[in-house]
């Protein structure tokens, strides 16, 4: 039954992630055989099974293997997989990078230095290409581990900069070309992109993120009649305006806007000012994993 087996993974992922001991050895080796399969789209199964898988085989590498056995997966597993030539392979591996980069306490503070620096160079190699990907599920998930990456950055105290470019290219990809993404992968990218700014905003950095070119491409993405009934693009804008009352966010829209050329400049007014008041009640806090 394939909703019993979404369920069961979505809650298996819920124990990895909250119970206090790790895993005994065979248990660990028993999980893997059964994660790992199922999160690189070995065995079928729909998108949302891989992202349950892929977050389940992630709290079992952040909280659960020993780091020289995360490091050998990551280097043996998933490095191969996200250039893999399926399109479900690069999601899955994706997905499952970024759950393993996320930080937030209690449960996932900054991982072990070892494990710390295999994340944090895995991720700096593949996401400029990631984020250009030209099928929207996994440019989704590049957009997701674009946001894990910067928390891992902000918990870990590591440089802003190799964030920069791939947060531009996410900024290219929400403001539609050369890669569109679906309204369902958009409504991803966007929550990505509100977790991205508070990430940088935690980290003192959220000046120098590129801020600009995003806020300009949520802008552009929220007035996309396909996107109508939605709140991702004010929270995302919220957040990358650093909340506030409306007169605050006015003062934000306007420092944004003189990172922008023109046009986008204009549409950043544009949709910023008429929505002032609903930014301004928009929490910017630390938000929990939604994806």
């Amino acid at each position: 039954d394939p909703a019993a087996r979404l369920a069961k993974c979505v809650a298996l992922g819920e124990v990895l992630h909250n119970v206090p001991q790790p895993a005994g050895e065979a248990a660990q080796e028993k999980l893997l055989g059964a994660l790992l399969p199922l999160a690189l789209g070995e065995e079928g199964g729909e998108q949302r099974d891989r992202e349950a898988a892929a977050w389940a085989l992630a709290q079992l590498i952040r909280r659960h293997l020993p780091p020289e056995s995360a490091v050998e997966l990551l280097r043996d597993s998933l490095r191969p997989a996200l250039s893999d030539g399926s399109a479900e392979r690069r999601h899955g591996a994706t997905r499952t990078l970024a759950g393993a980069c996320w930080c937030q306490a209690p449960q996932l503070p900054a991982p072990t230095r070892e494990l710390l620096t295999s994340l944090q160079e895995l991720a700096a190699e593949c996401l400029p290409r990631l984020l250009t990907d030209s099928d929207s599920s996994v440019l989704a998930a590049a957009a997701v581990l674009l946001a894990a990456a910067a928390r891992l950055h902000a918990e870990a105290s590591l440089p802003w900069s190799a964030l920069v470019t791939p947060a531009e290219r996410l900024a290219a990809a929400l403001s539609g070309g050369p890669t569109r993404l679906d309204p369902d992968s958009a409504n991803v990218a966007l929550r990505a992109a509100r977790h991205y700014a508070a990430a940088a905003a935690a980290a003192g950095s959220l000046d120098s993120a590129a801020a600009p070119q995003l806020a300009a491409a949520v802008a552009v993405r929220g007035t996309d009649r396909a996107m109508e009934g939605t709140e991702e693009a004010e929270q995302a804008l919220a957040t990358l305006m650093g909340g506030g009352n409306e007169a605050e966010l006015k003062k934000a829209m306007e420092r944004l806007a003189g990172g922008l050329d023109e046009k986008a400049a204009r549409s950043l007014r544009d949709y910023a000012s008429k929505r002032l008041k609903a930014l301004s009640q928009h929490s910017v806090a630390n938000f929990a994993w939604d994806f």
